[in-house]
Protein backbone atom coordinates (compact mmCIF):
# COMPACT_ATOMS: atom_id res chain seq x y z
CA UNK A 1 0.00 0.00 0.00
CA UNK A 2 1.55 3.32 -1.03
CA UNK A 3 2.02 6.00 1.60
CA UNK A 4 -0.91 8.43 1.46
CA UNK A 5 1.52 11.33 1.23
CA UNK A 6 3.02 9.87 -1.96
CA UNK A 7 -0.44 9.45 -3.45
CA UNK A 8 -1.41 13.05 -2.73
CA UNK A 9 1.85 14.33 -4.18
CA UNK A 10 1.21 12.20 -7.25
CA UNK A 11 -2.07 14.00 -7.71
CA UNK A 12 -0.90 17.58 -7.36
CA UNK A 13 2.87 17.60 -7.48
CA UNK A 14 5.38 18.24 -4.72
CA UNK A 15 4.31 20.75 -2.08
CA UNK A 16 6.50 22.40 0.54
CA UNK A 17 5.23 21.83 4.08
CA UNK A 18 6.73 21.63 7.53
CA UNK A 19 8.64 18.50 8.40
CA UNK A 20 6.17 17.07 10.93
CA UNK A 21 4.73 13.60 11.50
CA UNK A 22 3.50 11.65 8.49
CA UNK A 23 -0.12 11.94 9.63
CA UNK A 24 0.20 15.71 9.99
CA UNK A 25 1.77 15.90 6.53
CA UNK A 26 -1.20 14.05 5.07
CA UNK A 27 -3.65 16.45 6.74
CA UNK A 28 -1.67 19.49 5.62
CA UNK A 29 -1.64 18.29 2.03
CA UNK A 30 -5.31 17.47 2.03
CA UNK A 31 -6.19 20.88 3.42
CA UNK A 32 -3.88 22.71 1.02
CA UNK A 33 -4.66 21.06 -2.31
CA UNK A 34 -8.41 20.56 -1.88
CA UNK A 35 -8.28 17.59 -4.27
CA UNK A 36 -10.10 15.17 -2.03
CA UNK A 37 -12.46 13.67 -4.59
CA UNK A 38 -9.96 13.18 -7.44
CA UNK A 39 -8.97 9.65 -8.41
CA UNK A 40 -5.28 8.80 -8.54
CA UNK A 41 -3.50 6.47 -10.97
CA UNK A 42 -4.74 3.45 -9.00
CA UNK A 43 -8.33 4.57 -9.56
CA UNK A 44 -8.86 5.55 -5.93
CA UNK A 45 -9.18 8.85 -4.09
CA UNK A 46 -7.99 10.00 -0.68
CA UNK A 47 -11.03 8.59 1.08
CA UNK A 48 -10.56 5.17 -0.52
CA UNK A 49 -6.89 5.09 0.44
CA UNK A 50 -7.48 6.25 3.99
CA UNK A 51 -9.99 3.40 4.41
CA UNK A 52 -7.72 0.75 2.92
CA UNK A 53 -4.78 2.06 4.95
CA UNK A 54 -6.98 2.18 8.06
CA UNK A 55 -5.76 5.75 8.53
CA UNK A 56 -8.38 6.92 11.03
CA UNK A 57 -6.94 10.40 11.51
CA UNK A 58 -7.08 11.22 7.81
CA UNK A 59 -10.49 9.56 7.52
CA UNK A 60 -11.92 11.61 10.39
CA UNK A 61 -10.54 14.77 8.83
CA UNK A 62 -12.06 13.97 5.44
CA UNK A 63 -15.46 13.13 6.91
CA UNK A 64 -15.71 16.63 8.40
CA UNK A 65 -15.85 18.09 4.88
CA UNK A 66 -19.41 18.59 3.61
CA UNK A 67 -18.14 18.57 0.00
CA UNK A 68 -16.68 15.07 0.35
CA UNK A 69 -18.22 12.63 -2.14
CA UNK A 70 -18.61 9.78 0.31
CA UNK A 71 -20.16 7.46 -2.30
CA UNK A 72 -17.53 8.14 -4.96
CA UNK A 73 -16.60 4.85 -6.63
CA UNK A 74 -13.19 3.51 -7.56
CA UNK A 75 -12.34 3.59 -11.23
CA UNK A 76 -11.88 -0.12 -11.82
CA UNK A 77 -13.98 -2.01 -9.29
CA UNK A 78 -16.68 0.66 -9.02
CA UNK A 79 -16.56 0.28 -5.26
CA UNK A 80 -17.36 2.88 -2.63
CA UNK A 81 -15.34 3.46 0.51
CA UNK A 82 -17.90 1.33 2.34
CA UNK A 83 -17.21 -1.60 0.00
CA UNK A 84 -13.52 -1.22 0.81
CA UNK A 85 -14.23 -1.15 4.55
CA UNK A 86 -16.02 -4.48 4.15
CA UNK A 87 -13.08 -5.92 2.20
CA UNK A 88 -10.88 -5.31 5.23
CA UNK A 89 -13.69 -6.15 7.70
CA UNK A 90 -13.22 -2.93 9.66
CA UNK A 91 -16.41 -2.31 11.65
CA UNK A 92 -15.27 1.00 13.14
CA UNK A 93 -14.55 2.53 9.73
CA UNK A 94 -17.74 1.08 8.27
CA UNK A 95 -19.77 2.68 11.07
CA UNK A 96 -18.13 6.08 10.52
CA UNK A 97 -18.91 5.94 6.80
CA UNK A 98 -22.51 4.89 7.39
CA UNK A 99 -22.98 7.54 10.06
CA UNK A 100 -21.84 10.18 7.56
CA UNK A 101 -24.27 9.04 4.87
CA UNK A 102 -22.59 6.22 2.92
CA UNK A 103 -25.04 4.33 0.70
CA UNK A 104 -25.48 0.96 2.40
CA UNK A 105 -26.95 -0.63 -0.76
CA UNK A 106 -24.51 0.79 -3.31
CA UNK A 107 -23.41 -1.75 -5.94
CA UNK A 108 -19.96 -2.40 -7.38
CA UNK A 109 -19.20 -3.47 -10.96
CA UNK A 110 -20.43 -6.98 -10.17
CA UNK A 111 -23.68 -5.71 -8.70
CA UNK A 112 -22.58 -6.57 -5.17
CA UNK A 113 -23.54 -4.45 -2.19
CA UNK A 114 -21.37 -4.16 0.93
CA UNK A 115 -23.52 -6.90 2.50
CA UNK A 116 -22.46 -9.29 -0.31
CA UNK A 117 -18.86 -8.78 0.88
CA UNK A 118 -19.63 -9.28 4.56
CA UNK A 119 -17.89 -12.11 6.41
CA UNK A 120 -18.62 -11.16 10.02
CA UNK A 121 -21.88 -11.22 11.98
CA UNK A 122 -21.23 -7.91 13.75
CA UNK A 123 -20.68 -6.17 10.41
CA UNK A 124 -23.84 -7.70 8.96
CA UNK A 125 -25.86 -6.45 11.93
CA UNK A 126 -24.36 -3.00 11.48
CA UNK A 127 -25.24 -2.88 7.78
CA UNK A 128 -28.78 -4.13 8.38
CA UNK A 129 -29.28 -1.54 11.13
CA UNK A 130 -28.52 1.12 8.52
CA UNK A 131 -30.99 -0.34 6.03
CA UNK A 132 -29.05 -2.98 4.08
CA UNK A 133 -31.36 -5.02 1.85
CA UNK A 134 -30.73 -8.75 2.28
CA UNK A 135 -32.73 -9.64 -0.84
CA UNK A 136 -30.72 -7.72 -3.45
CA UNK A 137 -29.06 -9.94 -6.05
CA UNK A 138 -25.74 -9.36 -7.77
CA UNK A 139 -25.02 -9.90 -11.47
CA UNK A 140 -24.62 -13.62 -10.78
CA UNK A 141 -28.14 -13.63 -9.33
CA UNK A 142 -26.82 -14.25 -5.82
CA UNK A 143 -28.13 -12.74 -2.61
CA UNK A 144 -25.75 -12.08 0.31
CA UNK A 145 -26.91 -15.28 2.02
CA UNK A 146 -26.12 -17.29 -1.13
CA UNK A 147 -22.53 -16.07 -1.06
CA UNK A 148 -22.17 -16.83 2.64
CA UNK A 149 -23.50 -20.36 2.15
CA UNK A 150 -21.10 -20.94 -0.76
CA UNK A 151 -18.10 -20.35 1.51
CA UNK A 152 -16.43 -22.99 3.65
CA UNK A 153 -18.71 -23.68 6.59
CA UNK A 154 -17.55 -22.81 10.09
CA UNK A 155 -19.21 -21.42 13.21
CA UNK A 156 -18.93 -17.82 11.99
CA UNK A 157 -20.36 -18.48 8.53
CA UNK A 158 -23.21 -20.56 9.96
CA UNK A 159 -24.14 -17.81 12.43
CA UNK A 160 -23.94 -15.21 9.66
CA UNK A 161 -26.13 -17.29 7.34
CA UNK A 162 -28.68 -17.89 10.11
CA UNK A 163 -28.82 -14.19 10.85
CA UNK A 164 -29.28 -13.17 7.20
CA UNK A 165 -31.98 -15.82 6.81
CA UNK A 166 -33.84 -14.54 9.87
CA UNK A 167 -33.66 -10.96 8.60
CA UNK A 168 -34.92 -12.02 5.18
CA UNK A 169 -37.79 -14.01 6.72
CA UNK A 170 -38.68 -11.01 8.87
CA UNK A 171 -38.64 -8.75 5.81
CA UNK A 172 -40.85 -11.19 3.91
CA UNK A 173 -43.31 -11.33 6.80
CA UNK A 174 -43.29 -7.56 7.06
CA UNK A 175 -43.87 -7.27 3.31
CA UNK A 176 -46.71 -9.80 3.57
CA UNK A 177 -48.34 -7.77 6.34
CA UNK A 178 -47.87 -4.59 4.33
CA UNK A 179 -49.38 -6.20 1.21
CA UNK A 180 -52.29 -7.54 3.27
CA UNK A 181 -52.90 -4.14 4.83
CA UNK A 182 -52.82 -2.46 1.41
CA UNK A 183 -55.22 -5.10 0.04
CA UNK A 184 -57.64 -4.50 2.88
CA UNK A 185 -57.44 -0.75 2.41
CA UNK A 186 -58.05 -1.17 -1.32
CA UNK A 187 -61.07 -3.36 -0.62
CA UNK A 188 -62.44 -0.78 1.82
CA UNK A 189 -61.99 1.95 -0.77
CA UNK A 190 -63.70 -0.20 -3.41
CA UNK A 191 -66.55 -0.98 -1.03
CA UNK A 192 -66.95 2.71 -0.17
CA UNK A 193 -66.95 3.60 -3.87
CA UNK A 194 -69.62 0.99 -4.65
CA UNK A 195 -71.76 2.13 -1.72
CA UNK A 196 -71.44 5.72 -2.89
CA UNK A 197 -72.49 4.73 -6.41
CA UNK A 198 -75.51 2.81 -5.06
CA UNK A 199 -76.47 5.80 -2.92
CA UNK A 200 -76.24 8.18 -5.88
CA UNK A 201 -78.22 5.83 -8.10
CA UNK A 202 -80.96 5.53 -5.49
CA UNK A 203 -80.91 9.28 -5.00
CA UNK A 204 -81.27 9.87 -8.75
CA UNK A 205 -84.01 7.27 -8.97
CA UNK A 206 -85.87 8.91 -6.09
CA UNK A 207 -85.54 12.31 -7.73
CA UNK A 208 -86.92 10.91 -10.99
CA UNK A 209 -89.88 9.42 -9.16
CA UNK A 210 -90.60 12.74 -7.48
CA UNK A 211 -90.34 14.51 -10.84
CA UNK A 212 -92.79 12.02 -12.39
CA UNK A 213 -95.25 12.45 -9.52
CA UNK A 214 -94.90 16.21 -9.81
CA UNK A 215 -95.53 16.10 -13.58
CA UNK A 216 -98.54 13.83 -13.07
CA UNK A 217 -99.93 16.22 -10.48
CA UNK A 218 -99.40 19.22 -12.78
CA UNK A 219 -101.15 17.39 -15.63
CA UNK A 220 -104.04 16.46 -13.34
CA UNK A 221 -104.40 20.07 -12.18
CA UNK A 222 -104.44 21.27 -15.75
CA UNK A 223 -107.17 18.76 -16.54
CA UNK A 224 -109.17 19.92 -13.54
CA UNK A 225 -108.82 23.56 -14.55
CA UNK A 226 -110.07 22.81 -18.08
CA UNK A 227 -113.09 20.89 -16.81
CA UNK A 228 -114.03 23.78 -14.58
Amino acid sequence: MENLLDIVEGLVGEIEIEDTSDSTKDIALIEDVNKRNLLDYTGRNLLHNSVLGEDRKTLDYLLQDASLEINKKTLFGKETALHLALHISNRDIAFKLLFHGADVNSRNKYGRTPLHLCTELSLAKLLVSFGANTTLRCRNNLKPIDIVESRQKNDDSIKLADYLRSVEDSMNQKQFRTDLKELREERMKTKATIEQQIYLEKKNESQKKRENIKQQYVSWRKGQDKSN
